[in-house]
């Protein structure tokens, strides 16, 4: 239990070896979790429960499943800025303060029943693990998941309640009472399934990992507009004549690859690791109605082959250096397949090329590390507002950097001390006077953290502090300050039961996280928590 009503309850059962199935191991748990929120009208419930069973066949043959199901419902307006739509205007700052998002006001379009988000997900596989004997191991992994978020949202929510124009996010079907709520129902679902099939091989000097996988998906994405008010539809908001629709969006795809690396020991200090995969991908999408009221009809097809490389040489028994190399390739989300303004959009894949080195310490009471990182992309993807839609687009060429570093000292008595730190730098080399590269919008300029862990007899306590760096805002002008939280918790085990009471940004600071031009988002302020368990 903790601060805004928040209520967490998990139940967890573990069967532990059952002789009577070959030693077969079975897990179920059950989480239930609400929460009235910090902002006004903003609650939200959840529900996970989650299986999974071990099978032993032989000695030999091992299979596991699992399975997954989550609900999510909360209250929030679609249309309510960057920070996850719990954005807040300038206006409505400085009349109703941070914590105002929603009302219960049925005339107002920032009613908390005219906003709201309702999710379900599953995940479910079978795992079968062959032991072949010889270092030859086979393993097969047949899985799918699902996704549903259906959303119901006013139209607009950055205005003041009451305050003309009222309401501001007003029906348009002029067949509707002008005074009514105009809002959306939106819906984003998928079906994914896939396997995935793994051969290794241990020589001794190396071990070769080779696989493939093929997957396919579903898809619908669609937002009809209607009177919230009544529940009529209005075709004022549509994209095509005659219609209540911004866009009905059903799409597929279908993907392989195959992928194999090697992991030398050309001694015993040193471990070197070639790798390749090859990826084809091919999405179709088969709208009658896209953002721009005309269909979107058709498929591309991306493949690429990519690579990486890692080698790890042991100097001494305490210290190690690592390198590390691999190229990446991100497809273009499924708005890049429609039409725009009635042109296609002929956006490329976003591709890069990573490089890390760095070393690992480790004697006694102290361990240490850092690294240096580099990221080289080109054909960045971002998203952008244009006329009829928002839509993802090649913004040129990005850099990426960075030095991070952490390390942990053990003083004894139980207690530990821990820090680290990064330096950070996101650019885009296309943008920005001169010949000077921009900073890419919410790209923290570093972070880091510092704090003690206590452990002793049944005793256990914890104390961090941590930094986000300054960053560019997502209007890509507004600079966000840097901002630290202060976290702390304190726990003791009886035995069968323990308790533990924990506190997060104790110094309550409500940090301007981001703003896009209309909204801001702020931090959550300060939470106090106290856990109870038992085990039997």
């Amino acid at each position: 239990y903790g601060s805004f009503n928040t209520q967490s309850y998990v139940t967890m059962v573990q069967s532990g070896s059952i002789s009577q199935l070959n030693g077969a191991k079975m897990m179920l748990s059950l989480d239930e979790r609400s929460s009235d929120g910090e902002l006004s009208y903003s609650s939200g419930i959840a529900f996970n429960q989650t299986f999974k069973a071990i099978v032993p066949l032989t000695d030999k043959l091992q299979l596991t499943a699992f399975s997954s199901f989550n609900y999510t419902r909360y209250y929030e307006a679609d249309t309510g800025g960057t920070v996850a739509g719990l954005g807040i205007t300038g206006p409505q700052l400085a009349a109703y303060g941070k914590n105002f998002a929603l009302n219960d006001d049925p005339s107002d379009e920032h009613y908390y029943k005219f906003n709201y988000v309702k999710k379900h997900t599953d995940f479910n596989y079978l795992d079968l693990k062959w032991d072949g004997g010889g270092g030859l191991t086979v393993e097969d992994q047949l899985y799918d998941y699902f996704y549903s978020n259906k959303t119901v949202s006013a139209q607009n929510v950055n205005d003041l309640v009451g305050v003309p124009p009222s309401p501001s996010s007003p029906v348009l079907d002029p067949s509707l009472n002008p005074n009514d709520i105009g809002g959306y129902h939106k819906l984003n679902r998928y079906q994914t399934f896939g396997d995935v099939l793994r051969l290794n091989k241990d020589f001794g000097f190396g071990t070769l990992r080779t696989g493939g996988i093929m997957e396919s998906s579903w898809a619908l994405r669609y937002i009809y507009n209607f009177d919230l008010t009544t529940g009529q539809t209005d075709n004022g908001y549509g994209s095509a004549p005659g219609t209540n629709a911004s866009y009905v969006e059903p799409s597929r795809w279908f993907q392989t690859q195959v992928f194999a690396d090697f992991e030398w020991k050309p001694t015993d200090q040193l471990t070197l690791t070639p790798g390749i995969k090859q990826l084809d991908y091919t999405r179709t999408i088969d709208a009658p109605i896209e953002g721009s009221g005309e269909p979107a009809k058709g498929s591309r097809t991306y493949d690429k082959t990519l690579y990486f490389f890692t080698g790890n040489y042991r100097l001494t028994h305490n210290l190690s250096f690592y390198a590390q190399a691999a190229s990446g390739f991100l497809i273009p989300p499924v708005k890049t397949l429609a039409a725009v303004n009635g042109t296609k959009s002929a956006t490329s894949p976003e591709q890069t090329w990573t490089y890390q080195g760095g070393f690992v310490y480790s004697s006694g009471k102290i361990s240490f590390d850092a690294d240096y990182y580099n990221i080289q992309a080109t054909n960045v993807l971002i998203n952008e507002t244009h006329s009829s839609c928002q839509c993802y687009i090649n913004a040129g060429s990005g850099a990426y950097s960075g030095v991070e570093a952490q390390g942990a000292y053990t003083v004894g008595g139980g207690l530990s001390l821990f820090a680290n730190g990064a330096v950070n730098t996101a650019k885009d080399k296309n943008s920005g006077p001169g010949s000077t590269p921009s900073a890419f919008t919410n790209s923290p300029k570093g972070t880091a953290a510092a704090g003690a862990i206590f452990d002793r007899g049944p005793w256990s306590a914890t104390a961090s502090t941590k930094l986000v760096g300054a960053q560019l805002a997502s209007d890509g002008a507004t600079h966000i300050p840097d901002y630290t939280t202060i976290d702390a918790s304190i726990a003791y085990n009886f035995g069968k039961f323990k308790v533990k009471l924990a506190g997060f940004n104790l110094a309550d600071k409500r940090a301007l996280l981001d703003y896009d031009g209309t909204f801001y988002g702020y931090s959550v302020g300060r939470q106090i928590e106290l856990t109870l368990q038992a085990k039997y």
